[in-house]
């Protein structure tokens, strides 16, 4: 293990490592680990802020003491809390003033029998009759198009 300054200012740490491991052949090639490593070691100057520090700095210089303000708040008893809605209540005053119960009408549609059933729609069909009206054939222009690509 070696130390060494470099250009940056701070340390560098260079491990050797040794070769243990016996080489291994695949396909006529060899294959092998690294010989070194270098592990740099970032300078003071780049160290962590101490945030404690600077806050008390702009606290010095006339900035908004948070944690003072939450303390009086919690002095006053400023608790906050925030009432459950009654949604059935508020349906029922919305039902009383003619709002529309939607819920009669599901049941009235169910015993009408009103069922509705969505056709399967045959878009091979459909493609086919508008690139007989000269609709635009997008599969040949991406395919005329990575031809392009192909020759470029």
């Amino acid at each position: 293990m070696a130390v060494r300054q470099t250009s940056g200012g701070g340390p560098t740490i260079e491990l050797k490592i040794n070769q243990s491991q016996k080489r291994q052949r695949s396909s006529n090639h060899e294959s092998s680990c690294c010989n070194a490593a270098t592990i740099a070691i970032a300078p003071a100057s780049y160290a962590i802020p101490d945030f404690s520090e600077l806050r008390e700095e702009n606290l010095d210089k006339g900035a908004v003491d948070f944690d003072q303000l939450r303390e009086e708040n919690l002095d006053k008893g400023a608790v906050y809390e925030v009432a459950a809605i009654d949604f059935d209540a508020l349906r029922e005053e919305n039902l009383d003033k003619g709002a529309v119960d939607f819920d009669q009408l599901r049941e009235e549609n169910l015993d009408k029998g009103a069922v509705y059933e969505v056709a399967a729609i045959d878009f091979d069909a459909l493609r086919e009759e508008n690139l007989d009206k000269g609709a635009i054939d997008f599969d040949q222009l991406r395919q005329d198009n990575l031809e392009k690509d192909a020759v470029a």
